[in-house]
């Protein structure tokens, strides 16, 4: 029963950071999801997901301006959490065959 609140943690942290801007290689922000599931293994942390749209979502930008590029998140966040981002653009990023 102690487990679902790591995981109701992490499941609220996901939704509250769908919003976010993309960051892909800017600092602590992972990008392949398996990768950051070992590192947070390996770290004993959790993973914050941050599911964001872009090129298209205009509230993900917000987030990222007001709370994720500031200062305090950058630095603390890291020290509780593995970043992960999940980019969905409407654009693909890779040519279509």
């Amino acid at each position: 029963m102690e487990r679902l609140a790591p995981a109701g943690a992490l499941s609220v942290l996901a939704c509250f950071c769908a919003f976010s801007a993309a960051r892909a290689g800017e600092g602590p922000w992972l990008t392949d999801f398996e990768a950051a599931k070992a590192k947070a293994k390996a770290e004993k942390k959790l993973l914050l997901v941050d599911f964001t749209g872009s090129d298209w979502c205009v509230w993900c930008r917000k987030l990222k301006d007001q709370a994720l590029d500031k200062e305090p998140f950058k630095t603390e966040a890291p020290k509780r959490f593995v970043l992960v981002e999940l980019d969905y653009p409407v654009r693909s990023r890779f040519p279509r065959n």
